[in-house]
């Protein structure tokens, strides 16, 4: 039977995930007021209309 605490350390998508939020952070702190959408969108890598179901 093997190791059930014998998983691998990385996983790819939470580095990515951490990756962004910590751009994002950086940012943040660095800006002089609020961050317009935009530049969030651009920041997490977002492209295009979310389409109407992003406003519900």
């Amino acid at each position: 039977m093997g190791d059930g605490l014998d998983v691998p350390l990385e996983d790819p998508v939470q580095r990515e995930e951490v990756e962004l939020l910590s751009s994002l952070m950086i940012v943040a702190g660095r800006a002089d007021g609020p961050l317009d959408q935009q530049l969030i969108d651009d920041l997490l890598g977002l492209r295009g209309d979310p389409g109407p179901s992003a406003t519900a």
